[in-house]
């Protein structure tokens, strides 16, 4: 987080957000406008040498600029810092007036920064949740801000169905010491012979959700989530990450539906 990295580097960080369309960066936050990006996790405003706006989304998502209490859509941005034409690429950059739609969703906040809060793969809808749409990266960082994890990935197959799909890879502490106190066994490299690893890690996931105020996770049913727990931490060599940084979340759905076979 922006706050950790504040206290390990003792410096100023702030957060940025653009894509390689955009020559890197579109919004910035402000120096000492700590207490804002924090509270929303926004990624600042727009920089001087572009527009943003929001677009509506199609109606799989539906999201829209008259959303409220916030403008919601899909982020476009035109300025001078967007590319008509990447590096080796004979294909031109499609753009409508100058207007680049970029592949996330946002919301302009009142004091006019930008929450991103997913990217189309990431934004569903569900009948889990009770606004009707799932953001699965801002469940995922909720439930991250449990100890007993290092990294999840939150599976949503069916936008109609009750259950969902969390595959994550244990902290091995957490487990270690509750082994021991329970008088339980496990091995992490056959994580999967050990039932009571992914009850457990079920449970505190739940109580994560609880701290960060997704009642409506904690109330689903405990059969409903289902728990896929890895012995090794998510990387580009497991497949489990991809070279971005970000979930693979074709594997991690993989996983989730061989809990089904």
């Amino acid at each position: 987080s922006i706050e950790w990295l504040r206290a390990l580097h003792g410096a100023r960080v702030i957060p940025l957000f653009g894509t390689h369309q955009t020559t890197a960066v579109v919004t910035a936050g402000a120096f000492y406008d700590y207490a804002s990006a924090i509270d929303t996790h926004n990624v600042g405003a727009p920089l001087p040498c572009n527009e943003i706006k929001v677009i509506d989304s199609d109606s799989s998502v539906g999201l829209t600029a008259n959303d409220k209490p916030y403008p919601r859509g899909a982020i476009a941005v035109r300025g001078p810092n967007v590319a008509t034409r990447l590096w080796n690429s004979d294909k031109p950059v499609e753009l409508n007036d100058g207007w680049l739609e970029l592949p996330f969703y946002g919301e302009i906040l009142p004091n006019g920064t930008i929450d991103v809060i997913g990217t189309r793969q990431t934004v569903t809808k569900s009948a889990l949740s009770p606004t009707g749409l799932l953001l699965v990266e801002r469940l995922e960082r909720a439930l991250s801000a449990s100890r007993a994890v290092t990294d999840l990935c939150v599976v949503v197959s069916d936008p109609a169905s009750k259950s969902i799909g969390i595959v994550a890879h244990p902290r091995p502490m957490e487990l270690f010491t509750t082994a021991k106190r329970l008088k339980k066994e496990y091995k992490m490299k056959q994580i999967d012979n050990y039932p009571w690893c992914s009850e457990y890690i079920r449970a505190k996931l739940v109580e994560a959700a609880k701290d960060n105020h997704y009642e409506w996770f904690a109330d689903i049913p405990l059969e409903n989530i289902k728990v896929k727990l890895v012995s090794e931490p998510f990387s580009v060599a497991n497949n489990m990450a991809k070279a971005d940084g970000s979930n693979n979340r074709e594997s991690a759905k993989r996983l989730i539906d061989s809990l089904s076979k």
